[in-house]
C-alpha cells in the first residue's frame, strides 16, 4: 500500500510541472482572403507563451471546384516573410469540412522548440494554380502580440483569425511513469535486507 501512496504523491508533484500558460486565440473575422501562390503566403506572427504549440488557422472553402490541393504551413523566426525557417508541415484539409462556414484546422507542430517570449511567423502557401481555400481575418489591431500577414507586408490593423495551442504530456506518459515506478517498488521489496556490519573495533584498553 504505501509503494502505492507514494506513486500518488510523486504524479500529484509532477502535474502542477506540466501547467501551461494557456490558448492563444483569436476566432473573431468579418473577412476571408484566398491563399494562392502570387502571394508570398498568408499568416500571423505571434509571441511564444509555450515552448511546443500546435498552430490553428480558421479556413473557409471559397472555390470548391478548384482541386483540393495540400496546404504548406511553414514556422519561421521573427516577424515577417524573411525569417529563418525552423519547419513546415504539408496538410490536406478533407473535401466536407467548412464548406458553408470556417472552422479551425490544427496543425502539430510540437516537435520544434519555441522560445518563450520570442515572436515567431506562421504562414500558409499553397501550389501555383489552387484558389480552393481562404483564411479568415479581422480588419483591426485585437492582438498586441503579432501581426497579420498577406501580400508580403505585415499588416497591423488587421488579424488573422488563428489560435495557438500549448502541447499537454499525453495520458500515456503518466501511465508509463507508474508503472515504472511501480515496477521499481515491486521488484526492492523483493531484494533481500542488506546485513548489518559488525561492529569490529576492539576492545578499548584502560
Amino acid at each position: 500500500m504505501k509503494p502505492v501512496i507514494s506513486l500518488l504523491f510523486l504524479i500529484n508533484i509532477l502535474l502542477p510541472l506540466q501547467s501551461t500558460a494557456g490558448v492563444i486565440s483569436q476566432e473573431s473575422y468579418t473577412g476571408i482572403t484566398t491563399i494562392y501562390a502570387a502571394r508570398p503566403g498568408i499568416g500571423q506572427s505571434f509571441t511564444a507563451e509555450d515552448q511546443n504549440v500546435s498552430i490553428a488557422f480558421s479556413f473557409s472553402q471559397r472555390n470548391s471546384g478548384e482541386a483540393n490541393t495540400p496546404i504548406t504551413l511553414s514556422l519561421l523566426e521573427g516577424e515577417g516573410f524573411s525569417g529563418t525557417l525552423l519547419g513546415s508541415v504539408e496538410f490536406t484539409i478533407p473535401d466536407n469540412l467548412f464548406i458553408s462556414s470556417a472552422g479551425f484546422y490544427d496543425i502539430d507542430f510540437r516537435h520544434i522548440d519555441l522560445v518563450v517570449g520570442s515572436k515567431y511567423s506562421a504562414v500558409l502557401s499553397v501550389p501555383s494554380g489552387s484558389f480552393r481555400w481562404g483564411v479568415s481575418n479581422l480588419p483591426d489591431d485585437v492582438y498586441s502580440g503579432g501581426v497579420y500577414l498577406s501580400g508580403g507586408l505585415l499588416q497591423s490593423n488587421y488579424e488573422a483569425a488563428f489560435r495557438i495551442v500549448p502541447s499537454v504530456p499525453e495520458p500515456s506518459s503518466f501511465l508509463i511513469l507508474a508503472s515504472g515506478l511501480l515496477c521499481f517498488a515491486g521488484l526492492r521489496k523483493r531484494l533481500p535486507t542488506r546485513s548489518t556490519i559488525p561492529n569490529c573495533n576492539g576492545p578499548v584498553r584502560q
